[in-house]
């Protein structure tokens, strides 16, 4: 199958040719776009791009921010038969210029205003010609991976690994459908967003709204569109959780009946708080940008799992493997990544007969004196503490040293801190230092940026 074959296969896919088009398809504040709307701003940017230039087979880096705009262009895209690149947009020009020399696209599609993950609406965007000596990529979208735990890899998605994702997961058991209203929270500029939330619902012909992460917002669109599912990360839900007021518990939420929670573990904390205030548990997503869903636990009913894989799994000393016919990176054939059949995901965890277990990372695994324990069951104390807002527990690559990442509200309640530490944390397993920060850094899509850990300056340091 050609690249651009394989680019307009995709398009032809997603679009729900049983769905009316007076169907509502993306709600926009006061204004709502139907699927037959949708069609018509797709053909608009389809010509767009033609006269441009832009032609079937064609490769396209895209950096442009969460939006409607966004949406709309990568589908013309795809109906033209051009693969596209999705840019994290944060990168500067340096950064863009070194994933250019590695894949050649031959357009580039940018933002003529600043970039910003809170843009939901149309924007305003420019085509530049790159270079004529593209080389062709067989797949029709290409991610780099979040980079938040090492140095981002180029991701090739193609057609039938697509298809097989959106399959998997509209076949999950009481899971979204088309009388769905679909609230996507995390950026579809990312996988998760883009791949779990936005194209799922395109194909089934549910309704989406992507409103500010402001938790007033988010409330009130839930109340006016009787939004019943819910994609976000756990920082999402710690916000709704922890702003809950009485405006929130006089309001009717009953429409909401599933929340999905990805990109990183979410606490037993925020879940039993979020349960206990809105009355749905979180269902918690298990994937990566390099194959997209491996295990999703929908309606929340496996404690502090991802719930059941969908594909075949391989565990190895507590190391997750997924089965995978070939390698997903474009550049990058590293056999400790990939070997055929199995690409290593990078974390470990428990897999019983009902659910699957992350206990974290890799190298989150910690041997001292010939006792195993995860660098997560330091964190679980942590967190039980009523004077720290988040935790991340570390290991120093070079050292072996543990340090614990503490994010507090005050800096009186430190020395409360070392007390619980070392009345609740036996010696084997106590980090060697603490470092207190006002916040935490974040990725546009709201994950733990863990790179950035080291070049912000603690409020306080503190050696055990």
């Amino acid at each position: 199958m050609t690249i651009g074959i394989q680019a307009k296969n995709l398009y032809s896919f997603l679009i729900n040719t049983n769905c009316s088009p007076a169907n509502t398809f993306m709600y926009a504040g006061a204004e709502k776009v139907t699927y037959g709307e949708l069609h018509e701003q797709i053909e608009k940017r389809r010509k767009e791009i033609e006269e441009q230039g832009i032609l079937e087979g064609d490769l396209v880096a895209v950096q442009l921010p969460s939006s409607h705009t966004l949406i709309y262009l990568l589908l013309a895209l795809w109906k033209q038969g051009a693969s596209v690149f999705l840019i994290d947009v944060r990168l500067k020009a340096d950064e863009r210029l070194e994933l250019f020399i590695k894949t050649k696209p031959r357009y580039f599609i940018s933002s003529e205003s600043s970039l910003s993950i809170a843009a939901i609406s149309e924007i305003e965007m420019k085509i530049e010609k790159l270079d004529d000596s593209t080389i062709g990529i067989d797949a029709p979208l290409l991610l780099s991976t979040s980079g938040s735990t090492g140095s981002p890899k180029i991701v090739g998605r193609t057609y039938e690994s697509i298809h097989k994702e959106i399959i998997r997961f509209i076949s999950i058991p009481d899971g979204i459908h088309a009388k769905d209203v679909i609230m996507i929270l995390s950026p579809i500029t990312f996988s998760y967003g883009l791949m779990s939330a936005l194209l799922p619902s395109l194909y089934i012909g549910a309704s989406i709204i992507m409103p500010s992460i402001r938790t007033n917002d988010i409330i009130s669109s839930i109340l006016k569109y009787k939004v019943s599912v819910i994609y976000g990360v756990p920082y999402h839900y710690n916000l709704l959780q922890s702003t809950y007021d009485e405006t929130s518990k006089q309001a009717n939420l009953s429409s909401l009946r599933a929340c999905i929670s990805a990109g990183e573990r979410l606490t037993i904390e925020v879940f039993n708080l979020f349960k206990d205030k809105f009355g749905v548990k979180i269902g918690q997503l298990y994937g990566m940008t390099e194959i997209g869903l491996i295990s999703v636990d929908f309606k929340g009913e496996y404690d502090d799992s991802v719930g059941v894989p969908l594909l075949s799994l391989q565990l190895k000393d507590n190391h997750i493997f997924v089965e995978q016919k070939y390698s997903p990176y474009i550049y990058n054939m590293d056999e400790s990544l990939y070997t055929s059949p199995w690409l290593k995901t990078g974390d470990v965890g428990i897999l019983t007969e009902q659910a699957l277990y992350i206990k974290g990372r890799s190298d989150s695994l910690i041997i001292k004196g010939g006792i195993k324990f995860y660098l997560s069951e330091i964190e679980e104390v942590l967190r039980r503490s009523i004077y720290i807002k988040d935790v991340t527990v570390q290991r120093n690559p070079n050292s072996g040293d543990i340090i614990a990442y503490l994010e507090i509200e005050k800096i009186e309640s430190i020395d409360l801190i070392v007390s619980y530490i070392r009345s609740n944390i036996s010696n084997h397993k106590s980090p060697g230092k603490l470092a207190f920060l006002k916040s935490f850094p974040r990725t546009m899509s709201g994950k733990l940026d863990k790179k950035q850990l080291n070049h912000i300056t603690p409020i306080k340091e503190v050696k055990l």
